[in-house]
């Protein structure tokens, strides 16, 4: 009998201390758009063929619980470490919004909604076990919102890559496998050169002592180095090679620019980001010329020193490095007008994205967001974005309401 009372006091007690959580977490609009992205995707997801349901429902989760934890919190004594309650009042969210929408969903449709929930629930696991190692490795929390986000991409190519022949129920131990073996290969690779955070990377021991800016790091370097290598490769094979294929380089290109570029146009290092910037403005002592000799259009669009000039740089660079392979296609296979098309549909498609970037990060600041309300509302219109070139949203939804 004791022990069935401690039992229900410790579940009481667990109870409490997560609405307490999802009351502070309430505040940030981060959290109610986690949310609504997983309910969103889940119900989207399921709605399109079984192999594209797993795979852009594991991406979906991963978008999901990447907006979700948003930025390191500035905290000196936790390292970098975020503690679970920090983390389980942050999964909340996602975690809830993949409730509502597999709920719905599975009256909808029945038996079909199991895969897109089931690869979105995975891909919320996923992503936050991705995240919480990086930042056991002191990794800088867009660094770690990137891997994260890469390896959901690698999870969705895998549940694509099997055969034609193969049965849908493969899907997901494909997609499963794809990701556990990236992440082995990303912690071996950790371990033996034991150098996956940032030499420079230190505790602030006092207040007068200035922060740092934002620095490329060792896992940043990594995973720009795999995205261009990956944008060779798939040039040389489904652009020149095989054609044919030349849908699935447009996806992969701006699946690596998601990756990359909006979490460290957003989060940059986190809250430590910020703080790093608003030292270097107050040791500024002038910050922008007279207004009248500034001219009409930077009176239209005045200048703005520190995260956001980083952000805006940070689009237009990563959509340039990942854009130029297709551009040299382009030019290369202009006797193909059609094989040549669909490279500078790609080279287009980066362009808008890093604008789309470009305008979020301009809006946030302009309205004073934080980073990860900024990254938020960047990962939902992606995610938005990619439903609506991939999906059958409206169409599908009407459907399942009906039935």
């Amino acid at each position: 009998m004791s022990a069935t009372l401690l039992n229900l006091q410790v579940w009481q007690a667990l109870g409490r201390w997560l609405a307490l959580l999802a009351r502070i977490d309430a505040r940030r609009p981060a959290s109610w758009l986690a949310l609504l992205a997983a309910a969103g995707g889940v119900v989207s997801a399921a709605l399109t063929p079984v192999p594209a349901a797993v795979a852009l429902g594991w991406w979906a989760g991963t978008l999901a619980v990447v907006t979700a934890l948003g930025e390191l919190p500035d905290d000196e004594q936790w390292s970098g470490m975020p503690p679970p309650p920090w983390l389980a009042g942050r999964l909340l969210w996602p975690l809830a919004g993949w409730g509502l929408g597999w709920g719905f969903i599975a009256v909808a449709r029945g038996e079909h909604a199991w895969p897109a929930g089931g690869a979105l629930a995975a891909g919320i696991v996923a992503g936050a076990a991705a995240i919480k190692v990086a930042f056991a490795w002191k990794a800088r929390a867009a660094d770690a919102s990137s891997l994260a986000l890469v390896l959901g991409g690698i999870a969705a190519a895998g549940a694509l890559a099997l055969p034609a022949n193969t049965t849908d129920a493969w899907c997901l131990p494909s997609a499963s496998l794809a990701w556990i073996s990236a992440a082995t290969i990303c912690i071996a690779v950790a371990v033996s050169q034991s150098r996956l955070a940032p030499a420079d990377r230190r505790t602030q021991h006092s207040a007068d002592e200035p922060p740092l800016l934002p620095v490329i790091g060792p896992l940043r370097r990594r995973l720009n180095s795999s995205a261009m290598v990956a944008a060779l490769l798939g040039m040389v094979g489904w652009l020149f090679l095989d054609p044919t294929r030349a849908a699935d380089f447009h996806t992969m290109m701006l699946a690596w620019f998601i990756s990359l570029a909006v979490p460290l146009a957003t989060l940059g290092d986190g809250a430590m980001h910020a703080h790093a910037w608003r030292w270097l403005y107050r040791s500024a002592p002038v910050r922008f010329p007279a207004a009248r000799s500034m001219g009409v259009m930077p009176r239209l669009w005045p200048p703005r020193l520190g995260s956001e000039s980083f952000s805006r740089v940070t689009a237009v660079s990563h959509a340039a490095i990942l854009a130029w392979p297709a551009l040299v296609a382009a030019l290369i296979l202009a006797g193909e007008p059609a094989v040549a098309w669909r490279a500078a549909s790609t080279v287009m498609a980066l362009a808008a994205a890093a604008l789309g970037l470009v305008a979020v990060g301009r809006v946030g600041a302009s309205l004073g967001w934080s980073g990860d309300s900024t990254q938020a509302v960047a990962l939902l219109g992606a995610l938005i974005a990619m439903f609506a070139e991939h999906g059958q949203w409206g169409r599908g939804v009407v459907e399942a309401v009906r039935r």
